[in-house]
């Protein structure tokens, strides 16, 4: 009998996405958003040392824009929920009303400007 995985499970009994998708496209997606960003955040593109923290953040940053994006705006809150219980160590999911701030200190490795990203 297939087994989706947990993630999967959880998506087909709490939310409805907005488009059909296989769990294979959406797994391809999420990995080549990660491989992606990973190849832009080492300076030798892609090979070097990641803290695990910090590859835990782009991992559920692409699951997050992969998976969430499928899903209505109803649905995403859900999603935030869930991704907060499986995250390794407090502190990876950005704080609920800084998640504008976060993305772009994961995809730029520093403080966003002076009143630009919700730099609020």
């Amino acid at each position: 009998q297939f087994e989706p995985g947990h993630l999967f499970d959880f998506l087909s009994r709490n939310t409805q996405p907005i488009m059909s998708t296989s769990h294979i496209g959406v797994t391809a997606s999420c990995c080549q958003l990660l491989g992606t960003l990973i190849r832009d955040r080492l300076p030798d593109g892609g090979h070097g040392h990641f803290e695990q923290q910090d590859l835990e953040k782009l991992f559920l940053y692409s699951l997050a824009w992969s998976v969430g994006g499928m899903l209505s705006e109803t649905d995403r809150p859900k999603f935030d929920e869930y991704l907060r219980g499986v995250s390794a160590e407090e502190g990876v999911m950005p704080p609920k009303k800084r998640r504008r701030r976060h993305h772009f200190r994961i995809l730029h490795q520093q403080k966003p400007p002076v009143g630009e990203v919700g730099s609020a």
